[in-house]
């Protein structure tokens, strides 16, 4: 190993308060864990930065397009996992799993993200990312519709927001 990983090595056990030899062997069963799940569901993965490119080179129909689709294999890949272990699909499983996935111990495509159920069956998902606004607006498309097709909830637009770094969107059960 050279002198500048094993110093980066040193100061990241230190910060998790690790061995290096434990943060070493965590980082090798992440690894192998995010690789496996990737040649499983035969993914593949691009970068934030690729990915803030390609949401900068796009128009907002074009993002609604890519959100919905990704919307779409998402809801697919969900209802074949839950077939495999014969089980219904339920929200707060659901909303777990999405934290997990897309935080900081998954994807990371967030540094922050949370929610919280409020009165009335009321969700705020919300969460911090370090992408860009379009990558905010393509999140509320993907979850708008998920929330919608899989558990019957409607976002609440006048109280849900995004920003450049930001999301705070708020959904109710649908009434009808």
């Amino acid at each position: 190993m050279d002198k500048q990983s094993y110093e980066q090595l040193i100061e990241l056990a230190r910060e998790q308060e690790l061995k290096k030899s434990q943060l070493i062997k965590r980082a090798i069963h992440e690894w192998m864990v995010f690789k496996r799940e990737v040649l499983e569901e035969n993914l593949i993965v691009i970068g934030k930065p690729l990915f803030r490119k390609l949401l900068d080179s796009i128009n907002d129909e074009i993002i609604s397009k890519l959100a919905n689709f990704s919307a779409k294999n998402l809801e697919l890949l969900l209802k074949f996992k839950i077939i495999e272990h014969d089980e219904k699909i339920n929200l707060e499983r659901f909303l777990e799993s999405l934290m997990k996935a897309f935080g900081p111990s998954g994807y990371s495509w967030f540094t922050k993200i949370d929610y919280q159920v409020v009165d009335n069956n009321k969700i705020i998902i919300y969460g911090s990312h370090s992408i860009n606004e379009r990558f905010s607006l393509y999140i509320k498309i993907l979850l708008k519709n998920i929330m919608k097709n899989l558990f019957k909830y409607e976002i609440d637009e006048e109280n849900s927001s995004f920003s450049h770094n930001n999301i705070d969107f708020l959904f109710r059960p649908n009434s009808s």
